[in-house]
This record gives C-alpha cells, structure tokens and sequence, in this order.
C-alpha cells in the first residue's frame, strides 16, 4: 500500500469517528434534513465552568470542513429570535463556525430566550408630549417616556414651560426623590425658603422631606424652559403643598384599588373619631 492510500484511509477513520463519537443522536441527526434546527447546547455552545485547575477534557473545535449555514439562529415569525442554532448534519461533530444572532430590528430587541422587550432608549427629539397642563400660571407639557424604554424602578420624563410659567405648585416629596437637568433656558428655583438663578446644564436634587426640600422650577426667561425630571418609583406617597397648606396622599398598590385623596392640612380628627369605643351591642 502507497502512502498517498495509506493517508487517505487514516483521514476516512478521523471522518467517520467524529460523526459517530456522539452516539445514536449524531446518527439520527445526519438522517435528518441538512437544515435542521437543533438545540444549541446540543453543539456545546454552553458549557458548565469546571473546578480551577482541571484539565478540559473537550476537544479543541475544529474548522468546519463542510462550512456553516447563514442562519445561525431561528427567528420566529413574530421576530423572536429562539434558543437554536441551524447547522448541516455534517457539522455536528466539531461545533464550529457558530456565529451570533442577527440584530432583530432598530426598534426592539429580543432576548436569548426569545421574550421582546422595548428598545432601551430613546432620543428626546422623538418623544411625544402626554401630559399637558394648561391651568394659568401652571402651563407646561411633558413626555412621559420611561415606561416606553423599559423603565421599572425610575420614572423620568422631558418638561417644557414656557416663559412666565410653571410646571407646578411649590411642594416636597415624602417618598419619591427628584432630580432635574436643566437642557435649554433659564428660570428660578425655589426650594425650601431660598431662590436660586438656574441655567442651562445645572442639576437640581431634591430629595424627600417636609417644607424644607419644598421645590418649584419657574420660567423666567424669554424662551421655553426645558429640563429632563428623574425620580425612583414608589407605591405609597405623600406631597406637602407649603404655599397652599394642603397635603396629598396617594396609594397604587398592584392588584389593589387606587387611593388619591387631597385635603387641607389643618383638618385633623382625633385617632378615634367616629369609632364605637364601646364595643358591639351585647358584648362587656
């Protein structure tokens, strides 16, 4: 026997040991279509983390001798990409030429497990004004976008008040702390009982507390005040309205009913007011 067929049959034996060394799911594999969806994990593309210090016992991946399909992942047609990868029969074996998933589109993103989440961000040139205040002196709008980014435990939103306007009465937080960015313009800050020049690029904090954190933002430029509000997200809140004396509380609870109440903040009742203190009828 010549060399040349010596060497010819030892690369037919490699071939044929590595289709066959993953047992009866390699075998059925090669009977299947060469465009079969297979399990990634099938391949080895995720692999558990061994002890520090212990030798791999996996053969380094080889270069594919049959190349790899264009789709590396399968996009459902919903646009959710699936935990899968397209491979021919023939590779199977060495797992190699495994290339990431397509980008899905510039308007979401979709995550290995196939669930569509919202694009996480947003230019503030596209977002849309919906809220809109129109009371006299607090006049303004604003874009409430966090939720449309994904947002769970942060609320922000883009303000603009017009000159001689404000967004809102003077008040503080006792849950949600604030923070503003101020992007074009310049106004008055009141906060607690100082006023403050603001301009553009300041950044305002406002944490929670009584009338001494109590902030308003008011437009005393010649063009429209806008800035970028910030707050984290709570269940239960209570504002304080110093100017007018009043005290809202507010309670949105999920799978409970929203409570909103508004009141003056002299009014006061005793803890037992309205209570039988006496007991049911015909107990002691």
């Amino acid at each position: 026997m010549s060399p040349s067929t010596r060497l010819q049959g030892v690369r037919a034996t490699t071939r044929c040991s590595a289709r066959t060394r993953t047992g009866s799911r390699s075998r059925w594999w090669r009977r299947a279509s060469p465009d079969r969806v297979i399990p990634a994990r099938w391949l080895g593309v995720v692999t558990k983390r061994r002890p520090a210090g212990r030798a791999s016992r996996r053969r380094p991946p080889r270069a594919c001798r049959i190349g790899s399909s264009s789709d590396a992942f399968s996009v459902s047609p919903a646009g959710r990409v699936l935990p899968l990868v397209t491979r021919c029969a023939e590779c199977l074996p060495c797992g190699a030429g495994i290339r990431p998933a397509p980008r899905p589109g510039p308007t979401r993103r979709t995550s290995f497990f196939g669930v569509i989440v919202p694009k996480p961000f947003v230019n503030l040139a596209d977002v849309e004004f919906n809220d809109v205040e129109d009371n006299g002196f607090f006049t303004s709008r604003r874009a409430l976008f966090s939720a449309g980014i994904g947002a769970r435990k942060l609320g922000y939103n883009l303000t603009v008040v017009p000159p001689g306007k404000a967004q809102c009465p003077f008040h503080s937080h006792r849950g949600e702390e604030e923070m503003f960015l101020i992007l074009e313009g310049e106004g008055e800050l009141r906060y607690g009982d100082q006023r403050y020049a603001i301009r553009k690029h300041d950044v305002i904090a406002c944490p929670t507390g009584g009338a001494e954190v109590a902030h308003q933002l008011i437009n005393t430029g010649g063009v429209d005040l806008r800035y970028l509000a910030l707050s984290n997200l709570v269940e239960i809140e209570a504002c304080e309205y110093p100017d007018s004396s009043k005290i809202a509380v507010r309670a949105h609870e999920p799978g409970t009913p929203r409570l909103w109440k508004m009141f003056r903040a002299e009014t006061h009742v005793e803890y037992y007011e309205r209570e039988d203190t006496e007991g049911p009828e015909g107990e002691a």
